[in-house]
C-alpha cells in the first residue's frame, strides 16, 4: 500500500510555500514600486538640472559648465565630447546606462545647437540599492525558515490530540464497552470528533448486544428440537419392538441428527470473536480422530469401486474446537467421495501440522480451482455437499487454517487443509 503523507507535512510545506509565494509577490511589487520612484526622482532631478543650466546659459552666453563628482554635462557648452553610449540614445529619459563600467541616468535632450545631454552617475547608489536587496532577500529567507519551525512545532501541538485519539481509538476493545475521554483544554473540533466516535461505538455495542442475544436464543432454539429428535431416536432403537430394517433407517437418522448437530455447533463457533476461542478449544489429535470419520462416511462408498485408507505415521496435534475439527476434515472427505467412481481415496500428512486428502477422481482445470475461490469469496454460495467449501473457508478465516487445491482433468484432486 502506497504511504499516504502526514497531515503535519502537509500543512507545513503549504505554509512554507504560502509564506514564500507571499515574499515573492511583496519583494516584486516592492522591486517595482521602488524603480518606478527612482526614475521619477532621476527624471525630476535631472529636468530641473537641465532647466537650470539652459537659463543659465540665456543669461550669459558666456556661461561655462563645470562638471561635478556625479553629475556631467555633454554638449553645447560642454567641456568634453559625448561618449558613443550616449550618442545613439534618443531623447527623453534613459535609466541605468552602463558606460566605462559605470550606471548612469541620462536626460537626452536635442535642440537648434545640437544634442545636449545631462548624465548622473549612480552607481554607488546602485550598489548601495543591491546591498540592501541582498540583506531583504536574507531577512525573507530567515523569515521563512523560522516561520516553518514555528508551524512544524506548532502543527504538532495542534494535531497531537488527534493523534491521542487515534491511538485511543485504535486500543477499544470490538464490544464498544470504553469511550474516549477529551481534556479539557482540547479544541472544540476534538470534542466533536470524540463524541461521533463514542456514538458509533455506543451503536455498535448495542448491535453487538443484539447479536448476542440472538446466537443466544438461536442456540437454545435450535439445539432443543435437535436434542429432542436425538432423544427419541435412541429411545426408539432400544425398544423391543423395533425390527432390523426400521433400525437401520434409526441409525441413518441418527447419524444426520449427529451431522446437523455438528454443524449447528460450527455456526455457532463461527459466530463468535476468533480471540474468545481459546475457552472453547480442546487439545484433538487429528490421527484419533480419521478413524471414526472415515467410518462414518463408508456407507457413501457402498456402490462404487471406492475404499479409503488413513495413513498417517505421527500424531498430529491442534488446538480447536472439536466438532469444528471433524467437520472440517468431514466434509473434504465427502467432497473426493463425491468426485470419485472408483479408486483409493489416500489420507496422509506431507508436512507437520497438514493433512492431505488425494482422490483418484475426475480433477479439476485451473480454471474451475479459481472459480472456486472466487465464488467463495465473493458470493459465499457452496459448492458441494456437505456444509459447502465455503464454509470451511470461513473456518480456516476464523481459525488462521490454510486450504489449499491440487487438481489435474483426469488426475483427481488434492485438498491440503494447514492447521499452522
Amino acid at each position: 500500500m502506497k504511504p499516504r503523507p502526514r497531515l503535519r507535512k502537509l500543512i507545513v510545506v503549504s505554509l512554507a510555500c504560502y509564506t514564500i509565494v507571499l515574499s515573492l509577490a511583496v519583494s516584486l511589487h516592492g522591486h517595482l514600486v521602488n524603480e518606478y520612484v527612482e526614475s521619477l526622482i532621476w527624471k525630476s532631478m535631472l529636468e530641473n538640472e537641465m532647466a537650470y543650466i539652459k537659463r543659465k546659459i540665456a543669461q550669459d552666453p558666456e556661461y561655462g559648465w563645470a562638471d561635478l563628482d556625479a553629475l556631467h554635462w555633454y554638449g553645447e557648452r560642454g567641456n568634453r565630447p559625448i561618449p558613443s553610449q550616449f550618442q545613439a540614445l534618443p531623447d527623453g529619459m534613459h535609466d541605468e546606462v552602463v558606460a566605462d563600467g559605470k550606471l548612469f541616468a541620462i536626460l537626452v535632450e536635442t535642440g537648434a545647437e545640437g544634442r545636449r545631454i545631462l548624465a548622473l552617475d549612480i552607481t554607488d547608489m546602485e550598489h548601495r540599492e543591491l546591498a540592501v536587496a541582498a540583506v531583504i532577500a536574507a531577512s525573507i529567507i530567515l523569515v521563512i525558515v523560522v516561520l516553518t519551525v514555528l508551524s512544524f512545532y506548532s502543527v504538532d501541538r495542534l494535531l497531537r490530540p488527534l493523534t491521542r485519539m487515534a491511538d485511543e481509538i485504535s486500543k477499544l476493545p470490538p464490544d464498544g464497552g470504553q469511550r474516549i475521554a477529551t481534556a479539557d483544554k482540547d479544541a472544540h473540533e476534538t470534542y466533536t470528533i470524540a463524541a461521533a466516535v463514542n456514538g458509533f461505538t455506543d451503536r455498535i455495542r448495542d448491535y453487538i448486544e443484539r447479536e448476542r442475544k440472538f446466537i443466544n436464543v438461536a442456540s437454545h432454539e435450535l439445539r432443543t428440537p435437535i436434542a429432542v429428535m436425538s432423544g427419541v431416536t435412541e429411545v426408539v432403537l432400544d425398544h423391543p419392538d423395533a425390527t432390523p430394517a426400521i433400525k437401520q433407517h434409526l441409525l441413518r437418522s441418527k447419524h444426520i441428527i449427529g451431522q446437523m448437530e455438528d454443524l449447528v455447533a460450527v455456526l455457532l463457533t463461527l459466530a463468535r470473536a476468533p480471540d474468545t476461542l481459546a475457552a472453547h478449544s480442546d487439545n484433538v489429535d487429528v490421527r484419533d480422530e480419521l478413524p471414526a470419520i472415515v467410518a462414518d462416511h463408508e456407507h457413501l462408498c457402498q456402490g462404487k469401486d471406492l475404499s479409503i485408507t488413513v495413513e498417517l505415521e505421527w500424531p498430529m496435534p491442534v488446538v480447536a474446537p472439536l466438532h469444528i475439527v471433524r467437520v472440517a476434515i468431514s466434509n473434504l472427505v465427502r467432497n473426493a467421495i463425491e468426485n470419485c467412481d472408483r479408486g483409493v481415496i489416500r489420507i496422509y500428512s506431507d508436512r507437520p501440522g497438514a493433512i492431505v486428502i488425494d482422490d483418484p477422481g475426475h480433477g479439476m482445470t485451473p480454471m474451475e480451482i479459481s472459480r472456486i475461490y472466487t465464488r467463495m469469496a465473493k458470493s459465499g454460495q457452496s459448492t458441494s455437499g456437505g456444509i459447502g467449501i465455503d464454509l470451511i473457508m470461513r473456518i480456516c478465516s476464523h481459525f488462521g487454517w490454510k486450504l489449499d487445491f491440487e487438481s489435474a482433468v483426469g488426475r483427481g484432486t488434492k485438498a491440503t487443509l494447514i492447521f499452522h
